[in-house]
């Protein structure tokens, strides 16, 4: 995924514009420059450039940065995924036990159970 295909997926899923980014970062960088990069036309933005169109996404600048170093986007939910997970876990008493014990381990038991789970 490049830089310009990742910021236009976030763009699309918050529904946002260009100048209502340029508007969150305060202004740091204009709305055309964002329009530039999401055409393709700016191959390679500074990263002075991509943490400011991340505070206006409201993003963690880190998550634009590794995209821009061809590294792929984390696999962290969206607000809806996370609002459908929330909605199955409250609504069954399995999986709340199972998220009230995973979130009782501790950090190596937890890479354990995830891994394990990850082969089912």
């Amino acid at each position: 995924m490049t830089v310009a295909q990742f910021i236009e997926q976030v763009m699309t899923e918050k529904r946002l514009s260009a100048l209502e980014i340029e508007r969150r970062c305060n202004y740091e960088i204009a709305d055309s420059t964002i329009t530039r990069i999401v055409r393709g036309e700016v191959k390679r933005p500074t990263d002075k450039t991509l943490r400011a169109i991340a505070r206006g996404m409201e993003i963690p600048e880190e998550e634009i940065l590794r995209v821009a170093r061809g590294i792929e986007p984390s696999e962290a939910w969206t607000a809806r995924e996370a609002l459908e997970a929330m909605s199955k876990i409250v609504s069954s008493p399995e999986l709340t036990e199972a998220v009230k014990s995973l979130l009782a381990m501790k950090a190596e038991e937890l890479k354990r159970a995830a891994k394990y789970l990850k082969r089912k």
